[in-house]
C-alpha cells in the first residue's frame, strides 16, 4: 500500500471505531453468552458460578468472582485451558478477554471484551481492504467497500457482540483473501506456511471456522482441478491434513466437544435430519437480509442473477474466485441454518463480508453498463451507504446487539429500589439476568425443583 492508502485507511478505521464506540456506549444488556465469556476466561473452579442460594447479595455479588480476574490469577491460562476444555468452544478468543482483564483487576467492564473485538476491527479492515483492492482492481473501490461493510448495521452488530465472532470474521476474511492471491499464482511455501497458521488460529476460533474453510478450500479445489493443477492439490490436500493434526495436538478436546457434548451431539443429529431444513436455511437468510440488506435482500439476489445471465449470454461467464467467494459464504450459511442450535445472526457473521462486497461488485458492474459508466463505482457506494443509514435509521439508530428498549430502561429503574427473588434451576441461568440484578437493590438465588 502506499502512504495515501495507509492514511485513508487509517481514517475510515478510526471512524469505523468511533461509531462501534458511539453504540458501544447504548449497549445496556448481554446476551447470556456474552456474560459467560467473562466467566469462561477469569472464573477460577468452574464454568459456571458459585451461588450461595439463600443469602443476600448485591451489585457484582457472586458475579464478581465468576467474571473479575482476581489479583492472585492475573494471566492464569492454564484454568482457562482448563474451562474451555469443559465447555463447548476452542479457547484463542477467550485469551486475549482474559490477558485484558488480568491488566485490569478485580474490576469489570464490557469494554474489556469490546475492546477485544475493536483490535480485530483493525485487522479486519486491512485485510478486507486488500481483499476488495484485488477483487476490484481499484484503490477507490476498496476504500468504499470497507466504508459500506464497516458502517452496516450486520458489522456493528459483530464488533458489540462480546464473543468470538468478531476475531472468526477476521480468519474467514485472511482464508478468502490468501485463495484470491493464489487463485492464478502457484503455491508456494509462503501460501502453505500462512494457509496453515489460518486454519490452526480459525480452528482455535471457533469449530464454525472448519465449515467455511471446508468450503472455500472445496470451490478453490475445483478450480485446481480445473485448472489441471493436480500436484498443487495434492500437496494442499497433504498440507491441510497436517494442519488438522497439529490442531488435535494443541486442543484435543475438540473430539470430546463435537462427538460427546450436548452442542456437538446436537449438531450432528441435525446435520442428518431433514427436520428443520428449510425453516433453519431460510432463517439464517432472513437474519442475514435484516442486518445487512435493510429488508432488500430479494433485490440483490434478482440482481445477481440478472448479471448472471447478461454474462451468460455474452460469453463472459466464467469460474472466478468472486463466484467461488459467493458460492462458499451461501453455502456456509445453509450448513449452518441446518446444523446450528439457535436460527440467530450470530452464526452468520464472519461470512457478511462477502455478501457485502458481492453487492457492491455486482451492483457497480450493472451500473457500469449504462450512460453512467464513468461514475458507476460511486454511484453504488452511495446507493448502498443510504441503504446502510436506511437500516440504523428503521432501528432507532440501535441495533440488535445493544439490547436496548425503553421498557428495560424503565424495569433497570424500577429494579433499584427492589429486593427481588430468582428462582433457578441451574446455577448457569443466573447468568441469563445479569443486568437486572446489577440493578436491583438487593437479591436472593432461590433453588427451583425441576418439577416446578
Amino acid at each position: 500500500m502506499t502512504r495515501k492508502e495507509k492514511s485513508t485507511l487509517a481514517i475510515l478505521i478510526v471512524l469505523i471505531a468511533v461509531i462501534a464506540i458511539f453504540f458501544g456506549t447504548r449497549k445496556i444488556d448481554y446476551h447470556v453468552d456474552e456474560v459467560w465469556t467473562f466467566g469462561l476466561a477469569n472464573h477460577i473452579g468452574g464454568i459456571e458460578p458459585d451461588i450461595e442460594y439463600g443469602k443476600t447479595y448485591s451489585g457484582m455479588g457472586f458475579f464478581k468472582d465468576f467474571m473479575e480476574v482476581d489479583s492472585n490469577h492475573r494471566f492464569d491460562y492454564v484454568n482457562l485451558w482448563q474451562n474451555q476444555a469443559n465447555d463447548v468452544h476452542p479457547p484463542l478468543y477467550y485469551i486475549f478477554v482474559h490477558t485484558i482483564c488480568s491488566l485490569f483487576p478485580d474490576s469489570y467492564s464490557m469494554w474489556y471484551g469490546l475492546c477485544v473485538n475493536l483490535m480485530w476491527m483493525i485487522f479486519i479492515m486491512i485485510l478486507f481492504y486488500k481483499l476488495a483492492r484485488l477483487l476490484t482492481g481499484s484503490a477507490a473501490q476498496a476504500f468504499g467497500a470497507v466504508l459500506v461493510y464497516g458502517t452496516t448495521v450486520a458489522f456493528i452488530d459483530t464488533l458489540l457482540f462480546i464473543r468470538m465472532y468478531t476475531q472468526f470474521t477476521f480468519f474467514a476474511i485472511a482464508i478468502s483473501y490468501l485463495l484470491a492471491i493464489y487463485w492464478d499464482k502457484e503455491l508456494d511455501k509462503k501460501f502453505y506456511a500462512l494457509f496453515s497458521l489460518i486454519v490452526v488460529f480459525g480452528m482455535l476460533s471457533h469449530y464454525y471456522f472448519l465449515i467455511f474453510t471446508f468450503f472455500v478450500c472445496a470451490t478453490f479445489a475445483l478450480h485446481l482441478i480445473f485448472e489441471k493443477r493436480f500436484i498443487e492439490l495434492r500437496n494442499s490436500i497433504i498440507v491441510a491434513a497436517c494442519d488438522g493434526i497439529v490442531y488435535l495436538l494443541i486442543w484435543p478436546y475438540m473430539i470430546k466437544h463435537i462427538l460427546h457434548s450436548g452442542r456437538g451431539q446436537q449438531a450432528i443429529h441435525s446435520a442428518f435430519s431433514i427436520s428443520g431444513l428449510i425453516k433453519g436455511i431460510v432463517g439464517v437468510f432472513r437474519e442475514i437480509d435484516i442486518e445487512l440488506f435493510a429488508g432488500a435482500m430479494i433485490l440483490f439476489i434478482v440482481l445477481v442473477l440478472i448479471l448472471a445471465v447478461k454474462k451468460i449470454k455474452s460469453g463472459e461467464m466464467k469460474y472466478s474466485f468472486k463466484a467461488a467467494l459467493l458460492l462458499s459464504a451461501v453455502l456456509y450459511t445453509c450448513a449452518v441454518g441446518k446444523i446450528a442450535p439457535y436460527i440467530e445472526f450470530r452464526y452468520v457473521m464472519p461470512v457478511t463480508f462477502v455478501f457485502a462486497l458481492t453487492a457492491l461488485l455486482v451492483l457497480t458492474e450493472l451500473l457500469g453498463g449504462l450512460k453512467i459508466k464513468k461514475n458507476a463505482g460511486s454511484i453504488a457506494i452511495i446507493i448502498l451507504l443510504v441503504l446502510n443509514l436506511i437500516n440504523f435509521s428503521s432501528k432507532g439508530f440501535y441495533v440488535p446487539k445493544d439490547y436496548y428498549s425503553s421498557e428495560k430502561i424503565e424495569n433497570f429503574r424500577e429494579l433499584a429500589d427492589q429486593d427481588i427473588e430468582l428462582c433457578i434451576e441451574e446455577n448457569w441461568e443466573a447468568l441469563d439476568h445479569f443486568q437486572q440484578l446489577l440493578h436491583a437493590k438487593s437479591y436472593v438465588i432461590t433453588k427451583a425443583s425441576k418439577n416446578d
